[in-house]
């Protein structure tokens, strides 16, 4: 069984208390037509990880920033802006650690900073 490192348990229990009212009926149970995309966006891959501990398969869980790139150098190409305001849900540490994600989140008003919910 994986154990979940003791630094992440924090970012965890601070995704556990914003996650319950990530999970609404899909589209598709309440309309009857075609359900649209259902997806979070997450910064980082760590963050990604948290979010799918989480939800399991209960939603699918995307990150922003690409393998091997250096997020001090990211720019957000087109594609990652679609799948920005598409999400349901958007999490990101926060602007002490990720201050150039800063301009990208500012379209999503509602995407969660940890590093501010757990006053870090």
């Amino acid at each position: 069984m994986y154990k979940i490192p003791h630094f992440l348990r924090p970012w965890l229990l601070a995704f556990a208390l914003v996650a319950p009212g990530l999970l609404p009926l899909p589209a598709a149970a309440m309309t009857g037509g075609p359900a649209q995309p259902f997806y979070v966006m997450s910064s980082i891959r760590p963050l990604q990880l948290l979010v799918t501990a989480v939800a399991g398969d209960a939603l699918e869980s995307r990150v922003m920033l690409p393998p091997h790139v250096d997020p001090h150098h990211y720019a957000p190409r087109p594609s990652d802006i679609k799948q920005l305001r598409g999400a349901r849900a958007v999490f990101w540490v926060g602007p002490e650690l990720e201050g150039g994600f800063e301009a990208v989140f500012r379209q999503r008003p509602d995407a969660v900073a940890l590093a501010a919910r757990l006053s870090v």
